[in-house]
């Protein structure tokens, strides 16, 4: 008899155990798709000119820190509204005669070879606040509430 009470509790643990386990790979996985990632440039490094910094009483001379010649460089950059993505040219062709009526701007088909697909964009802006102002006009038309903005070095 305790033979067969110890070996239904050693089942039953098991099954608990197993169960508590599938809820766990299931919570983590559903969390997974709001993560945020941060993606480091090292060319994007301030610019500005560091300025002297002064050492502890006991030293007399102040320490000069140099921005690397790396980072001196400007990066320009440019922002394009995307507002779709499709297998085929004609497809995206076909979204663009459909839609081109509902904004007042241009919209432009390129192939993007990163993701193999015809990105259709609106026209670049030279500041990512026009960028961000035209993405928010665009994306209260239903067709376009998808719309993002696309960050391209020059």
């Amino acid at each position: 008899m305790k033979f067969t009470a110890f070996f239904a509790l050693v089942v039953f643990s098991l099954i608990f155990i197993s169960c508590s386990a599938t809820k766990e790979t299931q919570s983590s996985s559903e969390s997974n798709g709001n993560d945020i990632y941060v993606f480091d440039n090292p060319a994007n490094v301030d610019t500005t000119e560091v300025q002297e910094a002064e050492m502890p009483a006991e030293h007399n001379e102040p320490v000069k820190t140099t921005v690397s010649d790396t980072a001196k460089t400007a990066v320009q950059f440019v922002y394009f509204v995307q507002v779709g993505a499709f297998s085929t040219r004609e497809r995206a062709e076909r979204f663009v005669k459909e839609n081109q009526d509902k904004i007042k701007w241009g919209m432009e088909i390129s192939f993007n070879p990163q993701v193999q697909l015809y990105v259709v964009r609106l026209p670049h802006f030279t500041t990512r606040e026009e960028a961000e102002r035209i993405r928010d006009d665009v994306q209260k038309i239903d067709t376009f509430k998808d719309a993002f903005i696309v960050t391209v070095e020059e």
